[in-house]
């Protein structure tokens, strides 16, 4: 029996006894004892699912429960390391996804989801923005998992006989993220991006994998450069121009 379940029962008996003639504090609610527990108890979890009741429950019994707000904070992209899941297989290095307020509601709900159902994971037919070689790879057939309190997405490329997928990503930790506009816990922002790996080294590599080479004439990024004799890296247009 889910969470919601539990305390619809409980809450069902305490009426029934109240109606009965029970005394209010022999009421049985599933955090102690009285008809201020099982108010409470129904409060708190109503609140905390964003149910606003503009006060309208407010008394001694529910002082202090506040009403849970979705998070608030500008969308942002999100590239985060990806890998196939193949000693032998082709895969991406990234996969970039947009965070927005409703990204992380969607993670908290499917999160709790897990919870109150006893559930190992939820899979949503949901993907990335974009997978790295999503095209030469013809990536597909996407999902977004989330397990317990962490989430990654998960596809396949066509013809393979093998899954491709993003790290795994603390909930939690994307939301103070998210809403705090902070780093840390693997997290490192750049510019107007976000990036998400598993330590400092392998986020410079995955910023490297991401932006791709940088040519010292044109400052373009591109995923190839060409020594000049003088030392610089140059791209392929500004070497056919015969810059260097």
């Amino acid at each position: 029996m889910n969470k919601c379940m539990k305390l619809l029962n409980a809450a069902t008996t305490a009426i029934r006894d109240l109606y009965s003639g029970y005394p209010a504090n022999e009421i049985v609610a599933p955090s102690g004892m009285g008809a201020q527990a099982i108010l409470r108890d129904l409060v708190t979890y109503l609140r905390e699912n964003g149910v606003d009741d503009q006060g309208a429950w407010d008394c001694d019994a529910t002082e202090g429960i506040a009403v849970r707000k979705p998070p608030v904070f500008q969308p942002f992209t999100l590239v985060v390391e990806a890998r196939p899941i193949s000693e032998y297989g082709e895969g991406p290095n990234w996969a970039a996804f947009t965070v927005t307020p409703g990204f992380i509601e969607r993670l908290l709900k499917l999160s709790k989801l897990c919870e109150e159902q006893g559930l190992e994971s939820v899979s949503v037919d949901e993907g990335p923005d974009l997978w790295d070689q999503e095209d030469d790879l013809r990536i597909g057939w996407n999902s977004l998992r989330v397990y317990g309190s962490d989430f990654w997405f998960e596809a396949r490329p066509k013809h393979a006989d093998y899954n491709v997928e993003t790290s795994s990503i603390g909930i939690g930790d994307l939301a103070s993220v998210s809403v705090l506009s902070t780093e840390g816990a693997g997290f490192r922002r750049v510019g107007d991006k976000v990036f998400y790996a598993g330590d400092e080294d392998a986020i410079d590599g995955l910023i490297a994998l991401y932006e791709g080479e940088t040519c010292d004439e044109c400052g373009c990024h591109t995923d190839e450069v060409i020594g000049c004799p003088d030392g610089a890296e140059v791209c392929q247009d500004c070497f056919d121009a015969g810059q260097h």
